[in-house]
């Protein structure tokens, strides 16, 4: 039976199709590092913790404390994985963002009682570590024991410039992260694609239009899948004619292309987005839905002439309006850019909606 739409749809938030080799000039060698150094370099900025994982993907208080426990009792721990720019003296979190989340939480100290579990140094259940982080409190050598021991980290030292580098960071991302939660694409783009494009996409997916339309609740969770969304719409609007079939490479080019992008760039792609979004037009809301939709599909784009006398002209990808195709106001009944046909496929559905 042939997978649908939506499961196609949502095999490509995750997949990895871009099959790198390791560089050459990438260097990977395995250390030992104090907890209170790594606590120190994320102090420093030196470490980033993207503040969406911390919020989405942290551990909850028995794994957190179990941790603690593990290190204060010093048991063996799983090495984490850490990128490193040389050039820039920046380092990435690949894998180990709990861990290393648990321990800057642990040495900050502040409101946290760790959980009174059976199944860990009875001295510590149940604790709060503001206190045990004072030094006159009888419970401070076992802050200092975790201050001073060292844990095994593998660094890979790259230049976060290269695209090479950064294609095989990802392909790095998908085989590492172990967390009970594995991350989707567009939440490995966030970590390693950081600057004003991806903030870009962090605002346009707060739009209140956007939103609307894709029926996005306060407090749910989406995972980053709706700012991927957009991050199609932008991709194939500019580079369309450059799609070979291989999504989620596709979309890191694109990404590492206009990481740190110009306010020019980003205020053009601000109002090509909040103007197809908000504009209430049949024919660029459909637009837009072709766009992000055949992004799940894996044929490249082989009739450049069918292409542009289709959906999408090269007036428009100099910042013209786009055709009015010839469909209903509320469905695709057209052949997309790319030769397939999506039929009766409604345009929220289309935008990713479920």
């Amino acid at each position: 039976m042939d997978p649908t739409l939506e499961e196609l749809e949502e095999q490509s938030l995750n997949e990895d199709d871009n099959p790198e080799v390791p560089p050459s000039d990438i260097v990977a060698y395995n250390e030992l590092r104090s907890c209170a150094d790594l606590f120190r370099m994320h102090d420093q900025g030196i470490i980033k913790i993207q503040p969406e994982f911390q919020r989405d993907f942290v551990w909850k208080g028995p794994d957190q404390t179990r941790f603690i426990d593990s290190l204060i009792k010093q048991l063996p721990i799983p090495s984490m994985c850490f990128a490193l720019d040389h050039k820039a003296q920046r380092w990435i979190v690949i894998d180990g963002l709990q861990r290393m989340s648990t321990i800057i939480r642990f040495l900050q100290g502040g409101d946290w009682n760790l959980s009174a579990l059976d199944d860990i140094e009875p001295a510590i259940a149940g604790k709060s570590v503001a206190a045990i982080k004072t030094k006159d409190d009888p419970l401070h050598q076992y802050y200092t024991r975790v201050e001073n021991l060292s844990v095994p980290i593998t660094v890979l030292r790259c230049d976060f410039k290269k695209k090479t580098h950064m294609e095989y960071l990802f392909t790095i991302f998908h085989r590492l992260n172990t967390g009970g939660m594995k991350l989707n694409n567009q939440e490995i783009r966030n970590c390693i694609y950081g600057g004003t494009l991806n903030e870009f996409l962090k605002e346009s997916d707060n739009y209140p239009a956007w939103r609307r339309l894709n029926k996005m609740r306060p407090k749910q969770l989406y995972r980053f899948t709706k700012q991927e969304i957009i991050l199609r719409f932008l991709a194939f609007h500019d580079k369309a004619h450059t799609y070979e079939g291989h999504l989620a490479k596709f979309l890191n080019s694109y990404m590492h292309e206009h990481q740190n992008a110009p306010e020019d760039f980003i205020e053009a792609k601000r109002m090509l987005f909040r103007g197809t979004v908000g504009a209430g037009s049949p024919s660029r809301s459909t637009y837009l839905c072709v766009l992000v939709r055949c992004a799940s599909r894996r044929t490249p784009f082989r009739d450049r002439e069918r292409y542009k006398s289709g959906m999408v002209t090269d007036r428009h990808r100099g910042g013209g309006h786009p055709p009015t195709p010839a469909t209903s106001p509320r469905s695709i009944q057209k052949l997309d850019p790319i030769g397939n046909t999506v039929i009766g496929k409604p345009i929220r559905v289309a935008l990713g909606q479920r």
